[in-house]
């Protein structure tokens, strides 16, 4: 027979009961900050290592929902990259460029603390919809002349 254990990782977020805190799978934070440095480091602007970061901090942006903005250059940039794959060289899009640049060292940092959001601030973030459930195969008819 098996302890139960405290956390549980679903779609690449962890759980944890004891702790009371929702974070990245083990691991996750690492690779994919030594994934931005990698990025920083190349000459080129390539395309299918920023849709992989794209696609890696989605993740991240189910914890700290703010974070998608940090997104925006890495997805404008991927778009201006032709064909299924490719790169393009640092510097033909200098304004852009530089919003990149700063962007993905902000990503990074923020990956190299492997945020974790206490459970109840995770669930104040989601947003309040108020909506009526029904059946009709519930059973329950309501008296609509009360």
């Amino acid at each position: 027979m098996e302890v139960p254990q405290s956390y549980q990782a679903l779609l690449g977020i962890t759980l944890d009961l004891l702790q009371r805190n929702l974070s990245l799978k083990p691991g996750k934070a690492v690779k994919v900050a030594d994934m931005i440095d990698d990025i920083l480091s190349h000459l080129m602007w390539d395309k299918k290592s920023l849709q992989s970061l794209c696609g890696n901090t989605v993740w991240l942006s189910c914890l700290l929902p703010r974070i998608r903005a940090y997104i925006t250059p890495p997805v404008e940039m991927t778009k201006r990259i032709p064909g299924k794959t490719g790169a393009i060289q640092k510097g033909t899009f200098p304004v852009l460029d530089a919003e990149m640049t700063r962007a993905l060292q902000f990503l990074k940092e923020i990956f190299a603390i492997d945020p974790a959001v206490h459970i109840y601030k995770y669930l104040n973030l989601l947003p309040i919809n108020k909506c009526v459930i029904w059946s009709d195969a519930s059973g329950y008819v309501p008296h609509l002349d009360d």
